[in-house]
């Protein structure tokens, strides 16, 4: 993740792409990638059996990490990954549990512009000039994007009634389940 503090993008020449979703979304991401941005090499490191259907082999290969067999060989993976010479490293972030910790490493590890691809394969480079999107992502992963201020305030005042009877009820009935069974 080198680069946040300048809000231009690099050249996409040699890209790192980690398939962490979906493998539809991967699929849909190479191909807006293969024509928008012709790049020299694209690699893909995923947890799938093989490669997307898009994926073009002539112009980069795929790295699995089932090929790496503890702590050692996920060092060695990542390691070898960071002195790859990547310039870009693209991760989906779909809200989706696949490869998290994956992702993160290995973004934070590789000295490549962070390109962050959510599930409308809508993309943004991981920079100061893109927080208001990063935000945006943030509080729509949060569900806080399609609450308004009225709605909040009146659910922070309303939960701690709810859940005292919701307490209460689960109370009587337990009680209630007691003094039947003796």
């Amino acid at each position: 993740m080198r680069l946040f503090l300048r809000s231009d993008g690099v050249a996409m020449d040699r890209v790192l792409f980690i398939e962490s979703g979906s493998r539809a979304l991967a699929e849909r991401f190479l191909t807006h990638l293969y024509t928008s941005h012709p790049a020299e090499r694209v690699d893909i490191l995923t947890c799938y059996a093989g490669a997307p259907s898009t994926f073009d082999p002539s112009r980069g290969s795929v790295i699995s990490i089932h090929s790496a067999h503890g702590f050692r060989g996920r060092r060695q993976l990542i390691t070898g990954l960071a002195r790859s010479g990547y310039r870009v490293v693209g991760i989906l972030c779909s809200g989706e549990p696949i490869m998290t910790r994956w992702k993160w490493a290995v973004a934070l590890r590789v000295p490549a512009k962070l390109l962050v691809v959510n599930e409308n394969i809508d993309y943004f480079w991981f920079d100061r000039g893109n927080l208001p999107s990063m935000r945006a992502m943030v509080k729509h992963r949060l569900g806080v994007h399609t609450v308004s201020s009225p709605q909040l305030a009146i659910s922070g005042i309303l939960f701690p009634f709810v859940f005292l009877y919701l307490l209460a009820y689960a109370g009587w009935i337990h009680t209630r389940r007691l003094l039947r069974s003796h």
